[in-house]
């Protein structure tokens, strides 16, 4: 399983120094993390989006539904992961990504942020083209799980698939945890994908 070491590794051979990629992985994490806090979404270049989901207005009362990614098309056609369409209309908009404050949070100057940022995204990239099995942790995000096919989902933390997110989590985004709605959910084209998402997570534990 191709993990946050392994990535390591491997940007290391391309330029990143793994001290820099670790400070900056957990910057990432956290930077995603505060922005999705505050309800809203993320752009982050040549690789994907991560925002909430709203409720619709058959919702009793309105807030976040829930959380989603789906990769950018210049991420999917370099290296053949299968891309889904996006319908935006009950999707937070996403705020464009501050390479500065990712910097800031890493405590590292501007331009290394963004080069071993986007060196980090294109290994991932590259591990994902070459048939490797993926779940690597995003911070206080959640993780990425990749399988067979190339198919890629994320698993947000804010609710796990055993155990209900916490109350502190929840408060954020004004979700109960005795509700259906707590549950993090990761597919863009219909929500109750979260049962198969938890099967593959499974898998790839198994592995």
């Amino acid at each position: 399983m191709y993990n946050k070491k392994m990535l390591f590794d491997d940007a290391a051979k391309i330029g990143a120094p793994k001290a820099d990629s670790d400070k900056i992985w957990k910057a990432f994490g956290d930077y995603i993390d505060e922005v999705l806090r505050m309800g809203k979404g993320l752009k982050v270049p040549k690789f994907g989006n991560f925002t909430c989901v709203k409720n619709s207005t058959r919702d009793t009362v309105p807030g976040i539904k829930g959380f989603t990614f789906w990769c950018a098309p210049s991420f999917s056609r370099a290296f053949g992961i299968p891309s889904k369409k996006v319908g935006a209309a009950l999707l937070v908009p996403c705020l464009e990504f501050n390479w500065a404050k990712l910097a800031y949070k890493a405590g590292v100057d501007k331009d290394t942020a963004q080069v071993t940022l986007s060196l980090l995204i294109r290994t991932i990239g590259q591990a994902i083209a070459g048939g490797q099995a993926v779940r690597l942790g995003f911070g206080p995000v959640g993780t990425m799980v990749v399988l067979q096919q190339r198919e890629l989902q994320f698993r947000f933390a804010y609710a796990t698939g055993d155990e209900k997110a916490t109350l502190s989590d929840l408060s954020f985004f004004g979700l109960q945890a005795d509700k259906p709605d707590a549950r993090a959910y990761s597919d863009l084209g219909a929500f109750n994908a979260y049962d198969d998402l938890r099967a593959a997570e499974a898998e790839a534990e198994a592995a």
